[in-house]
C-alpha cells in the first residue's frame, strides 16, 4: 500500500460521470492503463483535476461462461501532475450477476462519489423490494479506512455489516456471490412425457423439485441439469427423446442445435426440435 506524505485539498470538487463509454473517453490515460489484462474501464469518478485530488475506477472483466463480469476497485491519488494507484480490492463492487435476481447492483456507478479524502460506493439490487448497500471509505494516517458498512433491506430495516478488524479498505470483503439458478430437464419412460424445471435457487430446491414431478416407480430420470443456462429437448420419428445442456443463456440457439444433432446421429428418422428453455434467474425464457 502507498502511503501519501502530503495531500492538497482544494475547495473544487469535480466528478467525472462514468458508463463504460464515457468512462474511457473521459478518463485520463495513467487510470486507463491501469486496467487489468482483459478488461476495461467502467466507472470513473474524481474530486478533482488538481494536485491532491482523490479518484476511483472499476474496471470489468468480460463476461464468464454463466454471462457474469468481475470488477476490480482501484482507489488513485494525484501527485506530480498524473493519478497514482494507492489501493486496490476485488471484493468491494459486485459482480453483475452478484443479487438473488442476478441483477446488477453496480447500477453503473450512480452510487459512487468521491471527495477529498472520502469515498462512498452505494449499491443496490431488488428491482421489486429495492435493498440498498453503502460503504463509506475516509484517508487518514496515511491508509484508507472503512469508516461504515451498512445494508438497508427492502423493508425499511439497516444492517450493521463487518468490518475488517484492521479496519482498512485493503481488507474489507463485500461477501459478493454471484447467484446461480438450477435448471433440469427429465424424462418420463412410461408415458413419454417431458418435464422442465427452470430457475430454482438452489441445487437442492431442484432436486426437491424433481422429486415431487417424477413417479417413484422409476420411469422418470433426469437427462440434462444446468445452472444459469438452456435446456432443449429434441425427438426422432420414434418418438426416442435427445437432450442438451448449455452454460450461458446466450446459447439458446447453441443448445437447440446440440439437441438435434444428438437426435441426427443417433435417432430414427426426421428428427424434430420439441423445446428450448433458458433460465440465469426467477425470469425464465
Amino acid at each position: 500500500m502507498k502511503k501519501i506524505a502530503s495531500r492538497f485539498v482544494a475547495p473544487l470538487i469535480l466528478c467525472v460521470v462514468s458508463t463504460h463509454a464515457a468512462a474511457t473517453s473521459s478518463a485520463p490515460v495513467e487510470i486507463l492503463r491501469e486496467a487489468p489484462s482483459g478488461s476495461h474501464l467502467a466507472v470513473f469518478k474524481a474530486s478533482g483535476e488538481q494536485a491532491g485530488a482523490d479518484a476511483v475506477a472499476i474496471y470489468e472483466s468480460a463476461p464468464d461462461a454463466s454471462g457474469s463480469r468481475q470488477r476490480h476497485l482501484v482507489v488513485f491519488h494525484k501527485e506530480n501532475g498524473a493519478f497514482r494507484p494507492v489501493v486496490s480490492s476485488d471484493a468491494v463492487v459486485a459482480c453483475s450477476t452478484c443479487s438473488p435476481e442476478r441483477d446488477d447492483p453496480l447500477m453503473g456507478g450512480d452510487g459512487i462519489k468521491v471527495t477529498p479524502g472520502h469515498i462512498e460506493i452505494g449499491q443496490v439490487y431488488g428491482s421489486a423490494k429495492p435493498t440498498s448497500v453503502m460503504y463509506r471509505f475516509d484517508f487518514r494516517n496515511g491508509q484508507w479506512h472503512v469508516t461504515s458498512a451498512s445494508r438497508e433491506e427492502s423493508d425499511g430495516r439497516t444492517v450493521k455489516l463487518a468490518l475488517p478488524a484492521s479496519g482498512l479498505l485493503a481488507d474489507f470483503d463485500g461477501q459478493w456471490q454471484a447467484k446461480s439458478f438450477w435448471n433440469a430437464l427429465a424424462l418420463n419412460d412410461k408415458d413419454h412425457s417431458f418435464y422442465f424445471l427452470m430457475g430454482q435457487p438452489s441445487e437442492a430446491s431442484l432436486n426437491e423439485g424433481l422429486k415431487k414431478a417424477c413417479d417413484t416407480d422409476g420411469t422418470c430420470r433426469v437427462v440434462a441439469r444446468v445452472a444459469n443456462g438452456c435446456l432443449s429437448l429434441a425427438r426422432d420419428a420414434s418418438g426416442a427423446s435427445f437432450a442438451a445442456a448449455t452454460p450461458t443463456t446466450a446459447s439458446k440457439d447453441k443448445a437447440k442445435q446440440e439437441a438435434l444433432s444428438a437426435c441426427q446421429a443417433q435417432g430414427k428418422g426426421e428428427c424434430q426440435s420439441v423445446r428450448t428453455s433458458c433460465s440465469a434467474g426467477p425470469i425464465q425464457d
